[in-house]
């Protein structure tokens, strides 16, 4: 019917993302490394750290945790910088003793692998 086409219509309409809209350019902080108080159920724990690092053109960015009996967790982010941002290309996660679990960002057919 023509209620269905119209809402198919809106609704791919709505799916594809238009034009990105002009605004305020995105300036990277410089890098730098931070400690910070880390809690694990209400108790507070040792001492996490973020390690950000850029060139302005690309970045990497650490975060630890130390977790008794479990094992450290990390994360790890890498990627570029551009007029929006970071744009991440690979994001790597270890929770304690448990395998990482690692993400590869590729724009090129829009996938996260």
């Amino acid at each position: 019917s023509g209620a269905q086409a119209a809402s198919a219509a809106g609704a791919s309409t709505a799916a594809t993302p238009g034009p990105a809209t002009s605004g305020v350019k995105f300036s990277a902080p410089p890098s730098g490394d931070l400690q910070y108080d880390t809690f694990y159920n209400g108790m507070q724990n040792m001492i996490g750290t973020i390690h950000w690092r850029t060139d302005g053109r690309t970045y990497d960015l650490a975060v630890s945790m130390p977790v008794p009996f479990v094992g450290p967790f990390s994360y790890r982010s890498e990627g570029r910088i551009d007029a929006f941002g970071i744009a991440p290309d690979r994001y790597v996660e270890k929770r304690g003793r448990r395998p990482e679990d690692i993400a590869i960002f590729n724009r090129e057919i829009r996938q996260v692998v």
